[in-house]
């Protein structure tokens, strides 16, 4: 095949040509065919040599690949190619990759003439800028004649997958978070209470101790006691991620169901350090696509990092109903739900199945996604004053629906592109200490 430099060079020798014919003009018509006589004869003869190349003329092997990893983290990969015979000939090698991947360091391509090595090698590290599942490859090599004039393209099978995750915040909580605040003696460590903890014992009253447990009906005639619980070994979380459309807004890698992620993976990491335990439920317009039951442990937290990494809005989501009626048939005991997705378009009065599942014990925390504020502002004043607009009315539809959910019971937490692990891990504090958030 002709590149783009033959068949200019080949258009100019026909032109030359046909005026060389149309003025009778002998030495221009001897230039003219001498012009195509060479490019043809160079073609030929590059297609005579190229021809004996086949795909099974290399041998290709991705090696040093990194298969998984974190958003915005470094990646490397590396494919290493063989070949038969000893003919030398200029060649392109052009490794497939995604949009989403920056190269940092090295080259996906690579161009030499290829004489009597043995082997090339291509390397190059990446970095991901958002979280899927992607595939690196296939590998071409970009057979060239010498002059640049033609070109034949073989294409090797090296594709490999790599699953970028979620990235995880190192977030260092307050000590504060899990203590108690007395009037006396300032902070003050307290057991986890939960919904399921049991009444212990009372004792007299100490100075650590916070006001809140005293006990005012046993106390009399001067002597103060306080209850003391069973302390809880764990509380049950559990991550329930929409895959409706309407979490895809937002820009490259900061979408609603980006920030979602995030969030379910922050949990993920930080709530087995207090010995509670976390799930995970992605659902999609069917009903729940993948289901992790509340777990702790590395193994659990790979498999959770693993499919949130492969969360991808589908064409539809479910609706509140179904998720609330699905999620207590699954839960074995009480749990708190965190629930990453759109409001419903209206609401108005109850949920159905939502008695059945606060009966259980269960609690639901609502987390939406501020569509309007999902995206970064735009450099167009024209364009960020529509914006501005949009954001104005979707605040006030986003207010009304959720009054109405909060009516019902359900703490309604709107997030934006900033994300919600701040206010997730806020919630996840008040849980641990108290029992249910606010």
């Amino acid at each position: 095949m002709l590149t783009t430099r033959g068949w200019a060079l080949l258009g100019a020798a026909v032109g030359g040509l046909l005026l060389a014919v149309f003025t009778l003009n002998l030495l221009p018509m001897a230039i003219a065919l001498f012009a195509v006589g060479f490019v043809g004869a160079e073609v030929l003869a590059f297609e005579g040599t190229a021809r004996r190349l086949a795909p099974g003329s290399f041998a290709a092997e991705r090696t040093d690949h990194t298969g998984r990893l974190h958003a915005d983290g470094l990646g490397a990969t590396a494919v290493r190619i063989r070949r038969t015979g000893d003919r030398p000939f200029y060649l392109r090698v052009e490794d497939s990759t995604p949009t989403v991947f920056e190269v940092v360091e090295g080259s996906p391509r690579l161009e030499t003439w290829w004489s009597d090595q043995e082997s090339l090698t291509l390397g190059y590290v990446f970095r991901a800028r958002t979280r899927g599942e992607f595939t690196i490859g296939p590998t071409e090599i970009v057979l060239q004649d010498p002059l640049g004039l033609a070109f034949r393209r073989i294409r090797l099978a090296t594709a490999a997958s790599v699953l970028v995750s979620p990235a995880a915040p190192e977030v260092s909580l307050r000590r504060s978070a899990f203590r108690l605040t007395t009037q006396t003696m300032g902070f003050t460590p307290v057991a986890r209470r939960g919904y399921g903890t049991e009444f212990r014992s009372l004792r007299p009253y100490q100075l650590d101790d916070d006001y809140r447990t005293i006990s005012w009906r046993r106390s009399q005639g001067g002597s103060l006691f306080v209850r003391e619980f069973e302390q809880e070994s764990r509380q049950d979380f559990l991550v329930v991620i929409s895959l409706a459309p309407e979490m895809a807004a937002g820009d490259l890698g900061e979408t609603a169901l980006d920030r979602a992620c995030e969030a379910g993976m922050l949990l993920a990491t930080y709530a087995p350090r207090g010995g509670d335990r976390v799930g995970l439920l992605l659902a999609g317009p069917q009903g729940p696509e993948t289901y992790l039951p509340p777990d702790r442990g590395s193994f659990h937290a790979l498999k959770m990092s693993e499919a949130l990494g492969r969360a991808m809005p589908k064409s539809a989501g479910p609706t509140l109903d179904s998720l609330i009626r699905v999620l207590p048939v699954r839960l074995r005991q009480p749990t708190h739900v965190f629930l990453f997705a759109p409001l419903p378009a209206q609401i108005t009065g109850p949920v159905s199945g939502l008695g059945t599942f606060l009966q259980g014990g269960h609690r639901l925390y609502y987390f939406p996604p501020d569509t309007a504020r999902m995206y970064a502002p735009f450099a167009d004043p024209t364009a960020q004053a529509y914006l501005d607009r949009a954001v104005v009315e979707e605040g006030r539809r986003t207010r009304e629906r959720q009054r109405v959910l909060e009516r019902l019971g359900i703490l309604v937490a709107p997030y934006d592109r900033e994300g919600a692990g701040s206010r997730l891990l806020s919630l996840y504090q008040q849980i641990h200490v108290w029992g249910v958030g606010r």
